[in-house]
C-alpha cells in the first residue's frame, strides 16, 4: 500500500504488475500528497522555481481539495494522501493544523464517493480528532495520541500506522554508534517513540488496527529495509508474536 509516490509512479508499477510485465505484488498505489499552500513540500518560495507539481497537488479551500482528489482518481490511484498537519521534518508549529476542517471533509467525502481510501499525516491531536470524525481511513505517525484521540479512532473505524521506524531508526544509530548525524533530533526522536510505546497497548486495547509502513525512500531509511522495522516494535514493548 503507496503512502505517496512522485510523478504516479506507484499506479505505473501496479499496472505493469497487472498486466504480466514483471513480477510483483498486489498493489494500492497512492499517487501526489495532497497539500494546502506552504506545506509539505511547497515550503520554499516561489522564486526558486523548483517545479514540485510532480510530488504534490497545491490546493486551498474545499472545493480544490474536491478537484485534487478527483484528479489523482483520474490518474489511477487507490488511495489518497493528505498532509492534514505539519511535523516530521516540515518547519510549522507542532500544534497547527494545515487543513481546516472543512477542507478535510470534503477530501474524505469526495475519494470515499468514488470509493477509494484517504490517509492522512498527522502528528498532533487536533488533528487525528478531526481526521477521525471525518472519516478518514488511516491516521499516519498519530503523535498526540491520548485516551480521547484513542477513544475517537476506535469509534470512527480508522487505522493507524504509527511509524516508530523513523525515530526508532535514528535512535538505534546513536546507540550503536554513540554519536549520531541527527544529534540535534535524539531528544524529539525519543520523546516520539516513548510516547507511541505508551500508547500501543491502549491502541490494541480499543481495537484499533495498527499498520506497519513508514517514510522509506529517505536517506536513513532506504528501500528493502523494510523488515527491520518489526524490531521497533518489539522494542517498544510489543510481545513479538503479536508483531
Amino acid at each position: 500500500m503507496g503512502a505517496g509516490a512522485a510523478n504516479f509512479i506507484d499506479v505505473q508499477l501496479r499496472k505493469a504488475v497487472d498486466a504480466g510485465l514483471i513480477e510483483g505484488p498486489r498493489m494500492v498505489a497512492c499517487g501526489r500528497d495532497v497539500v494546502t499552500t506552504g506545506d509539505s513540500v511547497d515550503m520554499h518560495p516561489d522564486w526558486w522555481n523548483l517545479k514540485m507539481s510532480g510530488l504534490a497537488r497545491v490546493c486551498d479551500g474545499p472545493d480544490e481539495f474536491r478537484k485534487a482528489v478527483r484528479e489523482e482518481i483520474k490518474n489511477g490511484v487507490d488511495i489518497i494522501k493528505l498532509y492534514v498537519t505539519g511535523g516530521h521534518g516540515l518547519p510549522l508549529d507542532y500544534e497547527v493544523m494545515s487543513m481546516t476542517e472543512a477542507e478535510l471533509e470534503a477530501a474524505v467525502e469526495a475519494a470515499h464517493e468514488r470509493g477509494k481510501k484517504i490517509r492522512g499525516h498527522i502528528i498532533n491531536k487536533r488533528g487525528i480528532l478531526a481526521s477521525a470524525r471525518a472519516g478518514l481511513d488511516i491516521i499516519d505517525h498519530g503523535d498526540g495520541m491520548d485516551a480521547e484521540a484513542i477513544d475517537v479512532v476506535a469509534e470512527n473505524g480508522c487505522f493507524v500506522a504509527p511509524s516508530l521506524y523513523f525515530s526508532w531508526n535514528i535512535l538505534e544509530d546513536k546507540r550503536q554508534n554513540g554519536t549520531s548525524s541527527f544529534e540535534a533530533w535524539i531528544p524529539e526522536m525519543q520523546q516520539t517513540f516513548d510516547s507511541h510505546a505508551e500508547r500501543l497497548p491502549e491502541l490494541e486495547k480499543a481495537g484499533v488496527p495498527l499498520l506497519l509502513g513508514d517514510d522509506f525512500g529517505v536517506g536513513w531509511m532506504p528501500h528493502g529495509d523494510y523488515a527491520r522495522e518489526l524490531l521497533a516494535y518489539r522494542d517498544a514493548g510489543m510481545d513479538p508474536l503479536t508483531v
